[in-house]
């Protein structure tokens, strides 16, 4: 029989367990909810895709390639490159006169935006002159995605209800650096997050392009730091679903260090901090799962009295982090072995070995960088450095260029 001190001191645990359930059911529902109806050609919309590009990213060319090669009758891309002298310049210009029956325009940024986020000015930019489109999709330069990705967003989007279709990101492990599991890691848990939350991923999404012409969704986000939050709560405002559809998962294979990591973390925290109206819940489950996992840890690692109740915590939040991160894997498993005929198995022996050190360093990052985004005031993302706080909310204060380009 539990003492009354005992049940207190687990409740915290099977919380975070039922909350784990729940978001294991969200996930079920969300990889099984049927596909939107097909869309045929003579029926397709046309469609502005904006590729905002600012550094080399190593896997550029091969993205461009996809783009390219979209198995969809009526569609431009539109690239937009952040300044005349950047090093995308070249790989896109090589592309161009191998592919020259491709419609493409490509643009140099120009001025850059003092309010926002050098992303949010490249969209902004690239969708000045929407005449003639239906819909506005926009891709990441580290995006692989399939052929068929313009289609289904064009199809997620006949439901009025829907106001912006996405995907998500998921690594696939392919060397033992522990940064590289961390991400794995971190991802596979932020995915669920995400559906649940309703936060589109920028690198896959779509909206139709009413939603992107003059008025408050602009306004919105000249003022914004990270666009897939900014459109996610003015969709929200305007009554409109965001619509996950898990055939729009994106294979990453690259690697990933510890500090380029802890920044993509931070970046992430701090986008939502700023623009998503759930923040306090996001922030609220990332210290409690890390918390309550430090807290199970030591624990039952330090002797004392209490022992065998920090060890039955750790093992109620770690078999309910299990089953989740058992869903969401095998779930996207089959989702990419049925739509691109792959298999994404990447355990080995010294692999899973570091996949079980990189949980509780993620849990580790997870939670300093939790932390820090609730009193950071400075950022620096792809060299160039941002001030939050007071209006406007996000302030272009200096210029950092560095050639290290972060590709998550």
């Amino acid at each position: 029989m539990l003492s009354a001190f005992e049940i207190l001191f687990l409740i915290p645990f099977v919380a975070l367990a039922v909350g784990q359930v729940s978001l294991n059911v969200i996930v079920r529902i969300a990889f099984r909810k049927p596909s939107p109806p097909q869309l045929h050609d003579e029926n397709a919309p046309r469609i502005l895709m904006i590729l905002c590009l600012k550094g080399g990213d190593p896997h550029l060319k091969s993205c461009l390639q996809r783009l390219s090669s979209q198995d969809y009758p009526n569609y431009q891309l539109r690239i937009i490159i952040d300044s005349a002298e950047d090093p995308a310049w070249p790989i896109v210009e090589e592309f161009l006169k191998d592919n020259p029956h491709l419609d493409c325009e490509v643009h140099s940024l120009g001025e850059r935006r003092p309010t926002c986020s050098g992303k949010i000015s490249s969209m902004l930019r690239g969708t000045e002159d929407l005449e003639g489109f239906d819909i506005v999709a926009f891709v990441d330069g580290d995006a692989q995605i399939e052929p068929f990705c313009l289609r289904r967003l064009a199809e997620g989007l006949i439901d009025p209800q829907v106001g912006v279709v996405t995907g998500n990101r998921w690594y696939v492990p392919q060397s033992t650096q522990l940064g590289t599991f961390c991400c794995y890691t971190w991802n596979m848990y932020a995915v669920p997050m995400m559906i649940a939350a309703e936060i589109p991923w920028g690198g896959c999404l779509a909206i139709r392009v009413e939603d992107m012409q003059s008025g408050p969704l602009r306004e919105h986000l000249n003022r914004s730091f990270g666009e897939d939050s900014a459109i996610a709560s003015y969709m929200r405002k305007q009554g409109k679903q965001t619509r996950f559809l898990p055939d729009l998962l994106v294979l990453n294979h690259e690697d990933c260090g510890m500090k380029q990591l802890y920044n993509f973390v931070m970046r992430q925290y701090l986008t939502v901090r700023l623009q998503s109206p759930h923040w306090i819940i996001v922030v609220a489950y990332n210290l409690i799962v890390s918390l309550l996992f430090t807290v199970g840890m030591l624990g039952m690692l330090i002797p004392n009295q209490y022992q065998s109740l920090f060890l039955t915590g750790l093992t109620i939040i770690t078999l309910s982090s299990f089953v989740l991160a058992i869903t969401i894997q095998n779930m996207v498993r089959v989702r990419v072995r049925k739509i691109a005929g792959r298999s994404i198995f990447w355990v080995t022996p010294t692999r899973f070995l570091v996949f079980l050190i990189s949980i509780p360093t993620t849990m580790l990052i997870n939670l300093l960088t939790t932390v820090q985004s609730l009193f950071t005031r400075e950022h620096v993302w792809r060299g160039l450095k941002y001030r939050f706080g007071g209006d406007p909310p996000v302030q272009l204060v200096e210029l950092k260029e560095s050639p290290e380009h972060s590709v998550v």
